[in-house]
């Protein structure tokens, strides 16, 4: 399969340890080890940009809501 890369962006941390989910018309990832953003799939632009703290265990998009589960501190 060949792939074009339609437009990149910087995420400030490694590349596999970041979350993310594709949904029909966003990106939504964790960045910065203290965010949740969400990015237009067609461009790349910011959405929105929210304050969520560690890494989430999982993120998942529900119609125009998106869930995230945090991992439990021991």
């Amino acid at each position: 399969m060949i792939a074009t890369v339609l437009w990149e962006r910087e995420l400030h941390q490694r590349g596999g340890a970041s979350a993310f989910v594709v949904g029909p018309d966003c990106v939504v990832l964790h960045e910065r080890h203290t965010r949740l953003v969400c990015l237009e799939r067609a461009d790349g632009a910011v959405r929105w940009d929210v304050p969520l703290g560690t890494w989430p265990r999982g993120i998942v998009l529900a119609g125009t809501a998106c869930w995230c589960c945090r991992k439990r501190r021991t």
